[in-house]
């Protein structure tokens, strides 16, 4: 749809539009909840993390230039799959079940993301190798 000659740079601010859906639809159904403002910084973390990991993927090659592939490492692409996959597919699921069933630990939390975070760069990894 961005590439549809009256939509092009639109696309931007679609992209805006739907992210501040996500936050009405959060304070419609939970903006009295006690847990609420736990899962508008949930969202806020996530989407900051997400990304950084797009950021870090898009960034990894020069623009209009030949591919760079000393810039492709192990940690680089770790990192991408990480921060662009593992939080929202797999951490946010998680976490928005720990907010609302009322727990509070914060080292229970540290747990899931350590774990959602290896099963994210699982997922991403073989979902690559499948691609190719």
């Amino acid at each position: 749809w961005f590439r549809l000659p009256h939509v092009k740079k639109i696309a931007i601010n679609d992209s805006f539009v739907l992210e501040s859906l996500v936050y009405r639809v959060l304070s419609r159904h939970f903006g009295n909840e006690p847990y609420y403002l736990k899962l508008i910084e949930l969202f806020q973390d996530v989407a900051y993390r997400t990304e950084l990991g797009q950021l870090l993927d898009l960034t990894s090659q020069p623009l209009n230039q030949p591919p760079d592939f000393s810039r492709f490492t192990l940690s680089r692409y770790t990192r991408i799959v990480k921060y662009k996959t593992s939080f929202y597919t797999f951490y946010l699921p998680c976490a928005i079940g720990m907010v609302y069933a009322g727990n509070e630990d914060q080292k229970a939390f540290d747990l899931v993301k350590t774990l959602c975070s290896l099963i994210g760069e699982y997922y991403q990894v073989q979902d690559d190798y499948l691609d190719c």
